[in-house]
């Protein structure tokens, strides 16, 4: 799962914590990862990142077509979804 945000979105402050939050419940179960579009904007080009935050999963058969993650925006709704996937 990686989080696609800009430092100054208020959404993607909100989020942050309880991203980070999974990810560290879901050590070794799942990859997490952020990209800053206000530094990276050839990365959210491409993956036409056009609202902050944006979070998308990369799934570990098909890395080439990630899925936009719709759930819950909070460490357990994350958890919930990764759990489901990673069954």
């Amino acid at each position: 799962m990686v989080t696609f945000a800009a430092p100054w979105c208020g959404f993607a402050k909100q989020l942050q914590p309880e991203f980070e939050k999974a990810a560290q419940n879901l050590q070794g179960k799942a990859k997490f990862g952020s990209v800053n579009c206000d530094v990276e904007k050839a990365v959210c080009g491409k993956y036409n990142i056009n609202s902050y935050p944006t979070v998308l999963v990369f799934p570990a058969k098909d890395k080439a077509n990630p899925v936009k993650y719709q759930g819950p925006r909070t460490a357990t709704g994350i958890q919930d979804f990764v759990n489901s996937q990673t069954k």
